[in-house]
This record gives structure tokens, C-alpha cells and sequence, in this order.
């Protein structure tokens, strides 16, 4: 009867470690998952500058 008891303690100890790994690798994976299509001002306004510091430097390689 101990036996049993303690064999069910180890396995719920057990479900509960796995449980939260996997939460814990989840967690971790998250920051790695690429979000698609989705565009942040700062990207666009990244764009809009590169775009013009290529037209100022063409049009001082022109002149």
C-alpha cells in the first residue's frame, strides 16, 4: 500500500515536472517564431530613410 502511494506521488511530481518543461520550452521557443506580415512603423520608417539617403547619394554621384 506505501508502495503504491509513493509510486503515485513520483508520477504526479513527475506529470508536473513535464508539464512545466514543456510550458518552460514553449515559453522559450516563442521569440524564435517569425511573425508574417506584419510590418512595425519602425520598419517602415527604416524603409523611407534608406530610400532616401540612396536618392541623395545618386543624386550627388549625377551632379
Amino acid at each position: 500500500m506505501k508502495d503504491d502511494h509513493k509510486k503515485q506521488d513520483k508520477t504526479l511530481v513527475e506529470d508536473h515536472a513535464l508539464r512545466r518543461l514543456h510550458k518552460v520550452e514553449k515559453e522559450q521557443r516563442k521569440p524564435y517564431i517569425k511573425q508574417k506580415g506584419h510590418f512595425s512603423v519602425q520598419n517602415i520608417l527604416m524603409g523611407f530613410l534608406f530610400v532616401v539617403i540612396l536618392v541623395v547619394m545618386v543624386i550627388g554621384m549625377i551632379r
